[in-house]
């Protein structure tokens, strides 16, 4: 049964009560925002249908994810509060106890992981350690999520959940298994050194999914790294429906960059050579017409 805030002064006090309803709340917020987190990171969602974009979106993720960690340390103040007034902090805060205090143990994992991911959100942090921000943002998600669950094993919180994990697991998941059972696992590749610029060619024994001008996809190649890298496709899908082409600007100046990696690895213009490449997509905006 959900207590008000005045029938929580009136049985725990003015203190516990309080910190007690301010958890409460603070804490069914979280639940809440995490029921749609997932959502807006989504590739292909219904936000898409009506104009918007999936770079329109992400920064509203961003947004509910600082929105998360604020709501999260609230609810841990309030919570603390009510415990150190009542003094049950240590009794309901371990992992000896079999009931509420191994699952507060979990909420507190649960805390420090949001925590670290938004520390890791931070633009300055997310911009200079990408692949580690992405690695550990990935980890400390599964980790918060989790720990939620088993601090609050209630079937209500299913009901938040478990739909927007559902389509997340299927977005991402599904099309790659799609992509990698009908595109060629290798890709050619050949490298205009006077211009810098190292062509790759897709292709598959059946006509692709159309795609249209301004549309792109994301190319991962394994022996260089674990991300994927969006470019835009710059073949016409009419043309040759069995073929996908990229153009991509080399940048050799760095010795981290992953374009000029990819143009080691590739041949020259008169002796192209296949290179094991992933592609997930294809991703674009419906709302202009280029053509």
């Amino acid at each position: 049964m959900v207590m008000g805030v005045g029938d929580m002064i009136e049985r725990f006090g003015m203190v516990s009560g309080i910190g007690r309803a301010v958890g409460n709340s603070a804490g069914y917020t979280v639940v809440a925002c995490c029921g749609m987190i997932l959502f807006l990171v989504l590739r292909r969602s219904m936000l898409h249908a009506i104009g918007f974009t999936y770079s329109e979106i992400i920064p509203l993720h961003r947004w509910l994810g600082a929105s998360i960690v604020g709501w999260s340390t609230v609810h841990a103040i309030g919570y603390i509060t009510y415990l150190g007034n009542e003094g049950h902090l240590q009794s309901d805060i371990n992992f000896y106890d079999t009931s509420r205090g191994t699952l507060n143990m979990m909420g507190v994992f649960a805390y420090g992981a949001v925590c670290l991911l938004g520390i890791g959100a931070i633009p300055q942090i997310r911009r200079r350690c990408y692949p580690l921000f992405m690695s550990t943002h990935r980890f400390f998600t599964t980790v918060f999520f989790v720990g939620m669950i088993a601090h609050y094993p209630s079937p209500m919180l299913w009901y938040y959940l478990l739909p927007t994990i559902i389509l997340f697991l299927v977005d991402r998941f599904v099309p790659k298994m799609m992509r990698a059972r009908t595109v060629m696992p290798e890709a050619t590749c050949s490298l205009n050194a006077d211009a810098d610029i190292v062509r790759m060619i897709f292709t598959s024994p059946e006509p692709m999914k159309p795609y249209y001008p301004g549309d792109y996809i994301t190319v991962q190649i394994p022996k260089i790294g674990t991300l994927y890298h969006p470019f835009t496709i710059a073949s016409y899908w009419p043309e040759d429906p069995y073929s996908m082409t990229l153009y991509i600007r080399t940048f050799r100046d760095s010795k981290l960059s992953w374009t000029g990696e990819l143009a080691t690895r590739c041949g020259k213009d008169d002796k192209r050579i296949r290179v094991r490449a992933n592609i997930d997509g294809v991703f674009g905006d419906r709302r202009h017409d280029y053509l």
